[in-house]
């Protein structure tokens, strides 16, 4: 395969163009042809975590002899036709899980009982998307985090899937003096794989992990690591999230919301501490968002007075609707009804500091 890229004023015009200022690249590619199914498919739940204390959960379609289709229940009156959906429950408790798998042969259900367990909604601040990976492979992956009090072994893609949430169970203490540095080390891949790397620490705990945040960009290495300095003036004493992204190295990794190819996404907790320090924790407004759950009206309240920026972006990360009021001295309502039943996320920007809230809306 040739990939080739020159200036905008340089035309190309086949594959044996002469390039003037750009660059070619050859690779090589192997196409395999599926057979087609032979026998009905042997329908199979699994799940990176079966418990969560945010309401996240990864599932995985582990179903034998080629399913060409997929129908989840969930539980809780949501489903989906995706072969590996991520999941956001809205409410604590036990649920019961289902999967149809069909091909051109047949058809196969399982119902896993009891198999999910919420025990809250309220762990750290949701991001702001949730990466998928499209081919998890068994080469690549993230199998070492270090931060800190945190030191977690975890399988690559292929096994424990391409995007795990660890921060209900996994959290780095990171005590601090001053302007120290604290080391933050990464393992990827097998031990012949080198892969590309990212971190990063929502420092305003916003839920965005912006590129401001970014705390670590590797390239190509099997150990990725680095001298973190944390800004203790935003999230001192305050659980935020920290994100993991590895990837193969011929894969650049543009942001914090990057769906890997082939490699991994692991999202940990983190609190920074200091305790000879007397810096305060940035005070927020303590935003209200109600009724929650809603058909798509919405009130906010507790922004005090002054301008008010919002924006509703989907679990995804899309922004779906925004706007900014000016001298507000009262409660606002969004309506959001032209928005399809889900989970979308509210930011809202005062003089006090960004909040973001989970809402959902159902019809």
């Amino acid at each position: 395969m040739r990939v080739m890229t020159d200036n905008t004023n340089n035309q190309l015009f086949n594959a044996c163009s002469f390039i003037q200022a750009g660059q070619q690249e050859d690779y090589r590619v192997r196409l395999v042809w599926a057979a087609p199914a032979t026998v009905a498919p042997v329908a199979r739940i699994s799940a990176a975590q079966t418990a969560s204390c945010n309401g996240v959960i990864q599932f995985r379609d582990s179903s034998r002899f080629q399913p060409e289709t997929w129908m989840w229940n969930f539980g809780d009156g949501q489903t989906s036709s995706l072969k590996n959906p991520l999941h956001q429950y809205v409410a604590s408790g036990t649920y019961t899980v289902k999967l149809k798998v069909t091909n051109t042969i047949g058809a196969d259900s399982i119902t896993r009982t009891n198999y999910i367990s919420v025990s809250g909604i309220s762990g750290i601040i949701a991001p702001s998307c949730y990466p998928n990976v499209a081919t998890p492979s068994p080469n690549n992956g993230t199998t070492r985090v270090r931060f800190g009090n945190l030191d977690k072994t975890s399988a690559l893609a292929s096994v424990d899937g391409g995007y795990v949430d660890y921060s209900c169970t996994d959290s780095a203490v990171v005590t601090i003096t001053g302007f120290q540095g604290i080391n933050l080390t990464v393992n990827s891949g097998n031990a012949n794989t080198a892969e590309n790397c990212k971190v990063y620490i929502d420092y305003n705990n916003d839920g965005l992990m912006e590129d401001f945040e970014q705390v670590l960009n590797s390239q190509n290495n099997i150990v990725h690591t680095t001298v973190v300095t944390p800004s203790v003036f935003q999230c001192l004493g305050v659980p935020v999230r920290m994100r993991v992204i590895t990837d193969n190295r011929f894969n650049q990794i543009y942001n914090s919301c990057y769906n890997p190819a082939q490699g991994q996404v692991e999202d940990y907790s983190v609190k920074i501490t200091n305790p000879a320090s007397t810096a305060s924790v940035k005070n927020l407004p303590s935003i209200l968002v109600y009724p929650n759950p809603s058909t798509g009206i919405f009130n906010i309240s507790g922004f005090g007075n002054g301008r008010m920026d919002w924006e509703v972006c989907d679990m995804s990360g899309r922004k779906v609707a925004s706007g900014v009021e000016a001298n507000i001295s009262s409660d606002r309502q969004l309506d959001l009804r032209d928005l399809p039943a889900g989970l979308y996320q509210v930011k809202v920007t005062t003089q006090s500091g960004p909040v973001v809230k989970r809402i959902s809306v159902q019809k």
